[in-house]
């Protein structure tokens, strides 16, 4: 008896994240240890269908995260979206006034 091989990985697909707003934040996807840095504009990751949940914090004190776009359901700020096509979010940072 031949041994069983291993099922195949399923298909992946490319995740968009941009940046709008003049503030600086960090993009994370947890599970694959993937992040996008403080100054980043756009950054593109391959990701395995299936649920994803995009992790959006600012960086620095005058910095605050105001709101995902394109995400399938929105948990503060935490995108989640079902891979099962190549998608595009938007994360928006603003600054905070100094009163």
């Amino acid at each position: 008896v031949p041994p069983e091989e291993p099922a195949p990985p399923g298909p992946s697909y490319f995740i968009t994240v941009s940046k709008e707003g003049p503030g600086f934040g960090i993009i994370t996807i947890n599970d694959i240890g993937f992040s996008c840095g403080a100054e980043f504009e756009q950054c593109v990751v391959s990701h395995s269908e299936g649920q994803v949940a995009i992790v959006a914090e600012p960086v620095i004190a005058s910095s605050t995260f105001l709101n995902w776009n394109g995400c399938d359901s929105i948990d503060q700020n935490i995108c989640n979206i079902n891979l099962i096509e190549d998608r595009e979010v938007i994360a928006t940072f603003d600054f905070i006034s100094e009163g």
